[in-house]
């Protein structure tokens, strides 16, 4: 799982040492044995020109597959709230980075 954040480039270091240390600790404390021991990286991934920069944060879970039904689903889910309430406590404010789209036209029928 890959979770990317764009913060605000003004948000002071401190408040984002304290995120990646709170992440870590969910990660090995918090769900302990569903994260592998490895998960909770989180590092600055790019600087845009809005002056906002993407925290990208990288966790995989513990041999849980898409094969294991909701499970998958529902340990990112948590972990999403987690992010939520922790980035609101520490007053860090952040969007979801701009997806990409494709508008497509519909198709016309062969009549017409």
């Amino acid at each position: 799982m890959t979770i990317q954040l764009q913060v605000d480039i003004d948000t002071p270091r401190e408040k984002l040492k304290t995120l990646e240390e709170e992440v870590l600790k969910y990660f090995k404390e918090t769900e302990a044995g569903v994260w592998t021991a490895e998960s909770g990286d989180m590092r600055m991934t790019k600087i845009d020109l809005s002056k906002m920069c993407t925290l990208e944060i990288s966790a995989t879970l513990n041999g849980i597959t898409w094969v294991d039904g909701g499970k998958a689903g529902g340990h990112k889910s948590k972990f999403m709230y987690f992010l939520y309430e922790k980035c609101r406590e520490l007053e860090i404010t952040y969007s979801p980075p701009v997806q990409k789209y494709h508008l497509f036209k519909g198709h016309k029928k062969k009549d017409e």
